[in-house]
């Protein structure tokens, strides 16, 4: 005669098949179920972003990191300000304006409202020009070089003062 044992769960009378058991197949696997549940590993996306971290604050892999991080935003700033600009192209939308520097090339509300923008939750710099491409690239804006970005600014003033 096999050895018997009274589950811990649900007090049924199963017949013992392991050495540690303490309950039958059924509420074992709700117990290891629950288990698991609770002090479960994280997923794999989490322990990709940990990797991830761990990597960029190792010191041996800052710069290389660094590096990395800025071609990967100089290539998206190319790509945001070439959508914007002058036939597709990287270059201020003011006419007959001919620089190409991405130095001094910046993106321009074309209707003035990039407080308004802010505030609606946008972003400047690199994010800002995520937020663009994940958004579609919508209308708006335009490429200017830094001496029309200013120029349209003194425009805009002249004009509120008359």
């Amino acid at each position: 005669m096999q050895p018997t044992i009274v589950c811990l769960r649900c007090g049924k009378e199963v017949r013992k098949t392991g050495r540690n058991q303490k309950r039958c197949k059924k509420c074992a696997r709700e117990h290891w179920l629950e288990w698991h549940n609770e002090h479960r590993r994280t997923t794999a996306h989490e322990s990709t972003i940990r990797n991830q971290r761990k990597r960029m604050t190792d010191p041996r892999n800052r710069k290389k990191q660094r590096i990395s991080q800025n071609a990967c935003n100089w290539r998206l700033k190319i790509r945001v300000l070439s959508h914007y600009g002058k036939g597709g192209k990287a270059l201020c939308s003011w006419r007959r304006c001919t620089i190409c520097d991405l130095d001094v090339l910046s993106l321009d509300h074309i209707k003035d409202d990039g407080q308004k923008h802010r505030a609606a939750g946008f972003k400047n710099g690199v994010n800002g020009y995520r937020q663009l491409e994940r958004l579609g690239y919508p209308k708006g804006f335009q490429t200017l070089c830094m001496n029309h970005q200013w120029k349209k600014e003194i425009l805009r003033r002249k004009k509120n003062r008359t």
